[in-house]
């Protein structure tokens, strides 16, 4: 018994102590235009926790809110976004930063930039699994888009 309780005490630690992930920062970014077209500029910010090199990309996504669900979809023909990079290798504890600039031809839209984390080499036999966090960014020509786009859809909740 004290080697079975040894052998799940070990095992624990060792997970424990080469278990990591990825910071996302800010995961919410929120601008008010004063007409639809006009063009936000911001950055989002992560970090590998890690202690081996992960590579990231980045994939583009419009975020639609109905029927009291989230649904992703490829990005809106009237959405422009230009990223500073799509794509690249974290070293153990970098951190890195990404600038965009989006563009939205309607008076509300909502962009996600999916940001895939995956590490740079899976031993024969193993499954690589990509970890992906969403930065979201609200548009609206009110001072609470994020706010607007959940209570239109009948997901904001009031304290």
């Amino acid at each position: 018994m004290k080697t079975f309780l040894f052998v799940i005490g070990f095992l624990f630690l060792a997970f424990a102590t080469t278990a990591s992930g990825q910071t996302l920062g800010p995961p919410i970014a929120e601008f008010q235009v004063k007409s639809p077209g006009k063009i936000v500029k911001g950055s989002v910010m992560f970090r590998n926790d890690a202690k081996v090199p992960m590579y990231f990309s980045i994939d583009l996504n419009s975020v639609v809110f109905e029927n009291r669900q989230v649904r992703y979809l490829p990005l809106a023909s009237d959405a422009t976004v230009k990223l500073s990079q799509t794509g690249g290798k974290l070293q153990p504890l970098e951190v890195h930063r990404v600038d965009y600039q989006i563009s939205c031809q309607r008076p509300n839209c909502q962009i996600a930039l999916a940001i895939g984390f995956f590490p740079g080499h899976v031993a024969l036999g193993q499954i690589a699994v990509k970890t992906v966090l969403p930065h979201l960014v609200y548009i609206g020509e009110t001072k609470r888009p994020r706010y607007d786009a959940l209570n239109a859809a009948g997901l904001w909740q009031q304290k």
